[in-house]
């Protein structure tokens, strides 16, 4: 994060060892947490592959939501993912119906890519998949 971004109301803290390597896939989750007092906010969880590709994905509880915490977590962790010259893009899925997700990726610059029909929990929904290249 930038130092700028100290004052906010977030900061990242990883969680978890190593994380899971399943493949040539790098799994990590990352924690959100308020400043100050280190409550738990929600988590980042990204997954890295071999193509230069790292999918993320988050949640956020229900009282920190619309306080533009996950945009600024997000952000901060793109800007630290695009360091690195093997991470060509970034990409992330959501419901249509999330619409508060739809914005937050919109927030960061990514751009939809994909628009599919899915099934989850037994019900039909559309994915849809963002993508932001360096």
């Amino acid at each position: 994060m930038e130092p700028d971004d100290a004052r906010r109301g977030a900061c990242l803290h990883r969680r978890g060892g190593r994380g899971a390597h399943a493949g040539r896939r790098h799994r990590h989750q990352l924690a959100i947490a308020e400043r100050g007092s280190d409550l738990l906010l929600g988590d980042i969880g990204l997954c890295g592959r071999e193509n230069g590709e790292v999918e993320l994905g988050f949640t956020l509880m229900h009282a920190a939501q619309g306080r533009g915490i996950a945009t600024e977590a997000l952000r901060a962790l793109v800007q630290a993912l695009f360091r690195f010259p093997q991470v060509r893009c970034v990409v992330a899925e959501t419901d249509e119906r999330n619409r508060a997700s739809i914005r937050v990726l919109e927030r960061l610059g990514m751009t939809l890519v994909e628009r599919r029909e899915a099934v989850f929990k037994n019900e039909p929904c559309v994915e849809l998949r963002y993508r932001l290249a360096r």
